[in-house]
């Protein structure tokens, strides 16, 4: 028999300051530097304990236990159930051709959907898969209830998931009129003299981190096209896209300007 096709849809996860209009760091935004992993680890266990249903569009959204959480990558991952309600319908047997229930209008036919989040430390852009069944999915749903939630918290805050970049479309961008304008090198560590302020080099690492920015002037760029190229490609290391003497990067990130 012939299934409806499954597919995986993957989208970047932020926060958008609305003030200055920066993008927060997801393990410390807003004034009490909360941490984006912990907070939707609580949403989506209160959507466990009880659903989230959005009246004027009659749809509900409710986790499906268990949620599955990884501390050590910072992973959330587990079903989401999401169903519309408001017309009827009839569910027929196909074998013997019977109808065997009536859906009411105040009935929800619901689908599992599968999600995995991703929220990196020191960083502004996670990651969000969700499942698709057809042209059915919970990107809509979710990010309409998340947002809402979010925002009654932290009113000059914005959470966004949007549509993640491929390859190619990245590709685009920095060979037509892509121009790279910072490469930031950052070590997970603390100098010497700024770790001597801490209790011991431990609580300096926790709280502080290295970066070496290469800054392009102006309106000017940093020619590193044909590297990148190779990184995204897997050629190259993304670590060795530019070597620094003394800078042995753990995250090497790019301005990009287009």
């Amino acid at each position: 028999s012939h299934m409806a096709s499954f597919s995986l849809a993957s989208y970047v996860l932020r926060i958008r300051n609305v003030e200055d209009q920066e993008w927060e760091y997801l393990d410390s935004f807003g004034a009490s530097g909360q941490d984006l992993f912990a907070f939707l680890h609580e949403y989506l266990l209160a959507l466990g304990t009880q659903m989230s249903v959005d009246s004027e569009n009659k749809r509900l959204i409710k986790l499906r236990a268990p949620l599955r959480r990884n501390d050590k990558e910072r992973i959330l991952t587990g079903m989401l159930v999401t169903g519309e309600w408001g017309y009827t319908s009839d569910l027929q047997d196909v074998e013997s051709g019977k109808i065997t229930h009536k859906r009411k209008v105040e009935e929800s036919e619901n689908f599992p959907f599968y999600f995995l989040i991703y929220v990196p430390k020191l960083n502004q852009r996670g990651v969000v898969i969700l499942q698709r069944l057809g042209n059915k999915g919970i990107r809509t749903q979710l990010l309409t209830d998340l947002e809402g939630y979010f925002t009654t918290l932290f009113e000059d805050l914005r959470i966004r998931i949007n549509p993640l970049a491929p390859g190619s479309v990245v590709d685009h961008y920095l060979s037509n009129e892509g121009r790279v304008t910072a490469i930031r090198l950052i070590q997970f560590y603390a100098p010497d003299d700024v770790a001597s302020l801490f209790k011991d080099k431990e609580t300096a690492v926790e709280d502080v981190y290295t970066e070496f920015i290469i800054r392009a002037k102006g309106d000017k760029k940093i020619p590193i096209y044909s590297r990148l190229k190779a990184v995204l490609d897997g050629k190259r290391q993304i670590k060795n896209l530019v070597e620094v003497e003394g800078v042995n990067p753990q995250v090497v990130k790019l301005n990009i300007d287009y």
